[in-house]
């Protein structure tokens, strides 16, 4: 089941909720109550192991705060789903002051007790970077696919991803997912795109960099990204969950498909904040003193499917 909070309805947020059907239903604002969606009908059994974490608000929040989070995420096993979050690589991606984007990103040492979170800390750390604060923060924490776990060592398999083959128009992403068609996908693009993690004689890139670039195509087409579901018939296979951050756009959505690790989304007028785990959010929420409240969430392992457009408030 997927739960939407009073709040959230009456907010006039743009958000389609689908079910097994590829005709999605659109849920107006002011409906009231709390809306329940049985979506037990579509089933995909995918389910990956990554992290993400977003965040944007009018309050500038020390990046510090993400990075407990993310190695919080890395070891928390919950009663509902024991496998933690990650361990194969992390990310962070924030705007700084002056408005320049950055991004740090970790792979894997190659050693069992290896602990990408906390190494990202210290390459932070290493930068002068620890103390940042911000009011646009990404973060993520990897666990690759079965088929992907030789391509861990080098960072440009980790994620946030972050796209600019619209000139002008940089585009990030973070994903807990395998989007099984992302070759099928690439195939249709028509912009001539750059991928990061492009790899080896058979032109290999991460499922989950196809994303932005798809983005990038359905606003050069002058498609509603909102449809980014719906619009693919679903070929988005598999349990998928991502945010889409146009930073130059200044727009962003939230997709949730099929089954994943959760997603948890408090909002306000303040700003959002989403995850895949509850616990290192509320201690998050706590410390930072938001005034925002749940507005959905979906279980772990509990199928379900989500496309929102959320606000890109004037941050800057």
């Amino acid at each position: 089941m997927v739960y939407l909070s009073n709040s959230l309805i009456s907010s006039g947020v743009r958000m389609y909720i689908t079910t097994s059907s590829l005709e999605p239903d659109y849920i107006k604002a002011g409906t009231g109550g709390q809306e329940r969606f049985d979506l037990s009908s579509f089933k995909p059994e995918n389910i990956s192991m990554c992290g993400i974490i977003a965040y944007l608000g009018e309050k500038e929040l020390p990046i510090a705060f993400f990075l407990d989070a993310m190695e919080k995420m890395e070891v928390l096993e919950e009663e509902v789903d024991r496998d933690p979050l990650g361990g194969h690589g992390a990310g962070i991606l924030y705007i700084s002051e002056d408005g320049g984007v950055i991004l740090e990103k970790i792979g894997h040492t190659g050693k069992d007790n290896d602990r990408p979170a906390v190494r990202l800390r210290n390459e932070l750390d290493k930068k002068g970077l620890l103390d940042a604060k911000s009011d646009v923060i990404l973060a993520h924490v990897r666990r690759a696919a079965s088929q992907n776990k030789h391509r861990t060592r080098d960072k440009r398999y980790s994620q946030p991803y972050i796209t600019e083959c619209i000139k002008g128009r940089k585009i990030a992403v973070i994903h807990n997912g395998y989007v099984a068609n992302y070759r099928e996908l690439a195939r249709d693009f028509e912009l001539p795109h750059v991928f990061e993690s492009e790899d080896g004689p058979d032109d290999f890139i991460i499922d989950s960099e196809i994303l932005p670039h798809l983005y990038e195509e359905l606003i050069a087409r002058g498609d509603d990204p909102l449809k980014m579901l719906s619009l693919t018939g679903f070929n988005n296979e598999g349990g998928n969950t991502f945010f889409v951050l146009d930073i130059d756009g200044r727009r962003s959505y939230l997709f949730h498909q099929g089954k994943t690790r959760g997603l948890f989304l408090f909002r306000g007028r303040d700003g959002f904040l989403l995850a895949s785990r509850l616990r290192p959010v509320e201690e998050i929420l706590k410390r930072a003193d938001l005034p925002i409240k749940a507005g959905i969430e979906v279980a772990p392992k509990t199928p379900g499917s989500v496309s929102i457009e959320l606000p890109y408030l004037d941050v800057r």
